[in-house]
Protein backbone atom coordinates (compact mmCIF):
# COMPACT_ATOMS: atom_id res chain seq x y z
CA UNK A 1 0.00 0.00 0.00
CA UNK A 2 1.59 3.32 -1.02
CA UNK A 3 2.26 5.96 1.63
CA UNK A 4 0.80 9.46 1.68
CA UNK A 5 4.05 10.90 0.25
CA UNK A 6 4.69 8.15 -2.28
CA UNK A 7 6.47 9.63 -5.32
CA UNK A 8 7.92 12.60 -3.39
CA UNK A 9 11.71 12.89 -3.21
CA UNK A 10 13.36 14.59 -0.20
CA UNK A 11 17.02 15.57 0.13
CA UNK A 12 18.17 15.36 3.76
CA UNK A 13 21.19 17.52 4.61
CA UNK A 14 20.42 17.67 8.33
CA UNK A 15 22.82 16.70 11.08
CA UNK A 16 22.44 15.10 14.50
CA UNK A 17 18.81 14.78 15.55
CA UNK A 18 16.24 17.37 14.44
CA UNK A 19 16.77 17.44 10.66
CA UNK A 20 17.29 13.69 10.26
CA UNK A 21 14.25 12.99 12.45
CA UNK A 22 12.01 15.20 10.31
CA UNK A 23 13.26 13.52 7.13
CA UNK A 24 12.78 10.10 8.73
CA UNK A 25 9.14 10.91 9.42
CA UNK A 26 8.70 11.90 5.76
CA UNK A 27 10.26 8.56 4.80
CA UNK A 28 7.87 6.78 7.14
CA UNK A 29 5.04 8.39 5.16
CA UNK A 30 6.40 7.02 1.88
CA UNK A 31 8.76 9.73 0.59
CA UNK A 32 12.00 8.74 -1.14
CA UNK A 33 14.58 10.30 1.21
CA UNK A 34 18.19 10.74 0.11
CA UNK A 35 20.71 11.43 2.89
CA UNK A 36 23.60 13.75 1.93
CA UNK A 37 26.71 13.71 4.14
CA UNK A 38 30.19 15.26 4.06
CA UNK A 39 32.42 12.93 1.99
CA UNK A 40 35.31 12.42 4.42
CA UNK A 41 33.83 12.49 7.91
CA UNK A 42 30.18 11.64 7.30
CA UNK A 43 27.41 13.11 9.41
CA UNK A 44 28.35 13.94 13.02
CA UNK A 45 25.62 11.63 14.31
CA UNK A 46 27.46 8.55 13.04
CA UNK A 47 29.98 8.71 15.87
CA UNK A 48 27.65 9.24 18.83
CA UNK A 49 27.86 5.64 20.06
CA UNK A 50 30.51 4.26 17.76
CA UNK A 51 33.68 5.70 19.25
CA UNK A 52 35.79 5.87 16.14
CA UNK A 53 38.28 8.21 14.54
CA UNK A 54 36.97 10.79 12.09
CA UNK A 55 38.53 8.87 9.19
CA UNK A 56 36.63 5.67 9.94
CA UNK A 57 33.40 7.30 11.17
CA UNK A 58 31.94 7.27 7.64
CA UNK A 59 31.41 3.49 8.00
CA UNK A 60 30.36 3.56 11.66
CA UNK A 61 26.67 3.37 12.52
CA UNK A 62 25.54 3.66 16.11
CA UNK A 63 21.95 2.97 17.08
CA UNK A 64 21.08 6.68 17.15
CA UNK A 65 22.27 7.07 13.56
CA UNK A 66 20.28 4.01 12.50
CA UNK A 67 17.09 5.30 14.16
CA UNK A 68 17.40 8.84 12.80
CA UNK A 69 18.17 7.65 9.27
CA UNK A 70 15.87 4.69 8.66
CA UNK A 71 13.98 4.69 5.34
CA UNK A 72 16.77 6.70 3.68
CA UNK A 73 19.23 6.13 0.90
CA UNK A 74 22.62 7.01 2.38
Amino acid sequence: MPGALDGIRVIDCGVMQLGPTAATLLGDLGADVIKVEPPITGEMGRGIEALTSAASRINAKGSHFEIWNRNKRV
